[in-house]
C-alpha cells in the first residue's frame, strides 16, 4: 500500500494527493462523484487545475426534427460519419434526405462538485472530426440556436460561403484550450466562454441545440471545460 496520504472528502470519497518537485499540490482522483449516474458513453478527465467532461454527439436525444448516426443511417454513405460516436443534427437517410421541419437535440453532461465548488472559467466546446463537417447549411441566412440549461448562451445565422463551397457556414473565433485527446483530434470545434451561474449547481448540465430546416450539424463531442481556482485544502489526514 502506498504511503502517501488520505485526502477524506465529505462526501465520503478518497483521493490521494502527493507533491511534485515545485511543491504543487496534485489530486489525484480515484473516483469522481455526481449527483446522478452517469451514462455510459461519458467521460470526465483531469489536468492541471482544468475539469474536462465529455458526452458522445451521437448520444443525443432528439426532441424534434431529424438525425443519423452511424447505427442509424446505414444507407448513407459511410464517409459521413467518423464512427460511433458521430450524429448529424437536420439529416434523415440517403434515400429520404428531406427534413420537413427544424431540429432541436439534446444532451446530458455530468459535472462533479469540486468543479463546480472552486470555478474559475469554462468553455462548452463542440467539436467535430472531420472537416468538412460541423455546421452548414445550403440556405443564406439560416440559424442555429444553442442553450445551456434552458438559457440562451448564442444564435447566429449561417451567411459565409467559402470559395469553391456550395453550402454556407458560420465559424466562431476559438480561445486557448487545454488539450484532451478526444477533441484535440477534432478538425472543427465550436466553443463558448461559460459563466459560473450559467451552470447548475445539481452537477447535471443540459445542453440544448436548434437548428433551422436545411441545416445540418454534424457533432462527434460535446464537452465542458471548467477551470478550478487553486485550493489548499483542510484536511484529515489518515495513514495507512
Amino acid at each position: 500500500m502506498s504511503g502517501r496520504p488520505l485526502l477524506l472528502c465529505k462526501n465520503g470519497t478518497a483521493r490521494r494527493w502527493s507533491l511534485d518537485e515545485n511543491y504543487t499540490t496534485i489530486i489525484i482522483v480515484s473516483k469522481i462523484e455526481t449527483s446522478g449516474a452517469a451514462p455510459l458513453d461519458m467521460e470526465s478527465q483531469i489536468g492541471e487545475n482544468w475539469r474536462f467532461f465529455l458526452s458522445k454527439g451521437s448520444s443525443a436525444k432528439l426532441v424534434s426534427g431529424s438525425a443519423v448516426t452511424a447505427t442509424t443511417g446505414a444507407d448513407c454513405p459511410p464517409y459521413w460519419f467518423s464512427g460511433d460516436t458521430t450524429i448529424i443534427l437536420g439529416a434523415a437517410t440517403s434515400s429520404n434526405d428531406q427534413d420537413q421541419s427544424e431540429t432541436v437535440a439534446s444532451w446530458d453532461i455530468h459535472v462533479d462538485t469540486p468543479a463546480l465548488l472552486h470555478f474559475s472559467q469554462g468553455f462548452l466546446v463542440v467539436a467535430c472530426i472531420r472537416h468538412f463537417g460541423g455546421l452548414h447549411s445550403y440556405n443564406y441566412d439560416s440559424r442555429a440556436d444553442i442553450f445551456l440549461n434552458e438559457r440562451q448562451i448564442d444564435g447566429f445565422a449561417l451567411r459565409i460561403k467559402p470559395p469553391d463551397h456550395s453550402d454556407y457556414f458560420h465559424r466562431v473565433p476559438l480561445p486557448h484550450l487545454p488539450s484532451f485527446p478526444q477533441i484535440s483530434g477534432c478538425q472543427t470545434l465550436y466553443a463558448w466562454s461559460l459563466r459560473k451561474e450559467a451552470l447548475s449547481k445539481t452537477g447535471k448540465q443540459g445542453i440544448k441545440i436548434r437548428i433551422d430546416r436545411g441545416v445540418r450539424w454534424d457533432i462527434d463531442y460535446l464537452s465542458i471545460f471548467l477551470q478550478t481556482r487553486p485550493t489548499v485544502p483542510r484536511v484529515f489526514l489518515s495513514y495507512r
